[in-house]
């Protein structure tokens, strides 16, 4: 495969995105109610994340297309594990080794990959409930302790 064939079959970050959303049930379950919020501040506007989908749980997403880097990964991971539920970073499959060695256990990783004319989302690692969730923040944001 030619290098300009191999940098046209990279996905794009907004690629990745229009991927995510088409598959936001397969993520957050068939909740009716669930909003995909993009571009999501977090602590005090240090950091942002790519999407948020609130439902039921908020589910953060930090993706990270085979342009970027994992140079921020750890210290994104830190923020945002005070503030969703569930964690899943999506991406190319060139960071998945890389990413499962920075992130912590419970966050959930799936890799983006381009299959002939369509995107297919793979889940490498399945998210588990946030340990490290905020309780004051939590209990500010749903007026109720988390269980």
């Amino acid at each position: 495969m030619s290098q300009r064939a191999s940098i046209s079959n990279r996905l794009s970050e907004d690629a990745i995105r229009c991927c995510l959303k088409k598959r936001a049930h397969r993520i957050v379950g068939e909740d009716d109610r669930v909003r995909v919020v993009e571009e999501v501040q977090v602590d005090g506007g240090r950091a942002r994340i790519d999407m948020l989908f609130v439902g039921e749980f908020t589910v953060g997403i930090e993706i990270k297309s085979a342009q970027d880097s994992l140079s921020r990964l750890p210290t994104q991971s830190e923020a945002y594990s005070r503030y969703f539920d569930y964690l899943i970073l999506a991406t190319d499959e060139k960071f998945v080794r890389k990413a499962l060695e920075i992130l912590p256990e419970w966050w959930g990783v799936a890799c983006v990959l381009h299959t002939g004319t369509r995107l297919a989302l793979r889940q490498v690692r399945r998210a588990k409930p946030n340990p490290e969730l905020n309780a004051e923040f939590c209990r500010f944001r749903t007026g109720r302790r988390r269980q």
